[in-house]
C-alpha cells in the first residue's frame, strides 16, 4: 500500500474519530468507568475519583451502581471515616461486604445497625467472629432477600451448631455457604427435617463432622451439588444405614480426613449419593 492510500484509509476509518476523542482518560464513556467501577472497592474508587473533577463525583455519589466494600485489613480510624462518609451514605447500593477486624463487626452489628437496610447485599464475608455475635447477626439476615453467598469464619468455641446450622437454613435465597469452626465439639445431630428445607447448593464446612451428623444435617439441604468437608469421623458401616435419604443432586464432594475404610465410604456413597461424580 502506497502512503497516499494509508492516509486514505485513516480518514476514511469511522472509528478513528472515537479512538481519538478517548486519548484522555476523562473522555471514556461513562459505561466504560462504570465497568472499571466493578473492579474496585468503593474505598478505592473514590481515593481514585472523587477529587478528578466533578463529573467523577457526580458517577460516585448520584449512581445506582452496586459497590464492594472490603474492611478486612481497615484500621479504626479509615474504617470511622468511611463508616460515616461511605458505607451510611451508600448502603442501599452495597452488594459486598467484607469485615474481619471486632471493631468493625462490633459497630456493624452489635447492635444492629444497618444491616436490615443492605437490601441489595448479595455476599457477606465475615473473619473472626465470635459466636455469640454470629446468632445475632443470622436473625437479621433472613430479611436480607438478595443474600446468596455467606462466609463466616468463627474464633471461639460454638456450643450449640444445631442452633447455627438451622439460621443460616432459614436465609431464602442463599446458594453458597462456607463455616469455619476454629474449634470442634460434638454435638446431637439435627431431627431429620420434614418440610423445612434451605436453598444451599454449595456448603462448605471447615470443621469435624460425624457422619449421623452430616446425613441430618444434609437432609435440609435437598437441592446441594458440592459439598466440602475438613474432616468426616465414621467408623461404623450401620451408621450408613440408620437414614433412606438420597441425594440426587449431590455431584461433587471433597473430604480432606476421614477415619473411615474404603468399603465404608463405598457404602456411603451407594446409599445416600449416587449420582456423585467426583469424590
Amino acid at each position: 500500500m502506497y502512503p497516499d492510500d494509508k492516509q486514505k484509509k485513516l480518514k476514511d476509518d469511522p472509528n478513528r474519530s472515537s479512538r481519538k476523542s478517548c486519548t484522555h482518560f476523562q473522555d471514556i464513556p461513562n459505561e466504560i468507568i462504570y465497568d472499571i467501577f466493578e473492579f474496585l472497592d468503593v474505598y478505592h474508587m473514590y481515593t481514585a475519583f472523587f477529587n478528578l473533577n466533578i463529573r467523577f463525583q457526580n458517577l460516585l455519589t448520584d449512581s445506582n451502581l452496586p459497590i464492594k466494600i472490603n474492611l478486612s485489613l481497615t484500621s479504626r480510624s479509615t474504617f470511622e471515616h468511611q463508616y460515616k462518609h461511605l458505607i451510611m451514605l451508600n448502603k442501599h447500593r452495597i452488594n459486598s461486604l467484607r469485615l474481619s477486624n471486632l471493631f468493625t463487626i462490633d459497630v456493624i452489628f452489635s447492635p444492629i445497625r444497618i444491616v436490615s437496610k443492605l437490601t441489595r447485599l448479595q455476599a457477606l464475608h465475615i473473619n473472626n467472629i465470635q459466636s455469640e455475635y454470629v446468632e445475632k447477626l443470622l436473625k437479621y439476615l433472613v430479611s436480607l432477600s438478595c443474600l446468596s453467598s455467606l462466609i463466616i469464619i468463627v474464633i471461639d468455641c460454638v456450643e450449640n451448631k444445631n442452633q447455627l446450622y438451622r439460621r443460616i437454613f432459614r436465609l431464602p435465597v442463599l446458594k453458597y455457604c462456607k463455616i469455619t469452626m476454629t474449634k470442634f465439639v460434638e454435638s446431637e445431630p439435627l431431627s431429620i427435617a420434614i418440610n423445612k428445607y434451605s436453598s444451599i447448593e454449595h456448603l462448605v464446612i471447615n470443621n469435624g463432622c460425624y457422619l449421623h451428623e452430616l446425613i441430618s444435617l444434609l437432609s435440609y439441604i435437598p437441592q446441594l451439588r458440592r459439598l466440602s468437608l475438613r474432616d468426616l469421623y465414621g467408623t461404623f458401616i450401620e451408621q450408613t444405614k440408620s437414614h433412606s435419604i438420597v441425594f440426587n443432586y449431590l455431584t461433587h464432594i471433597s473430604i480432606n480426613k476421614t477415619n473411615m475404610t474404603f468399603d465404608e465410604l463405598e457404602l456411603l456413597i451407594k446409599n445416600h449419593f449416587p449420582q456423585i461424580q467426583s469424590l
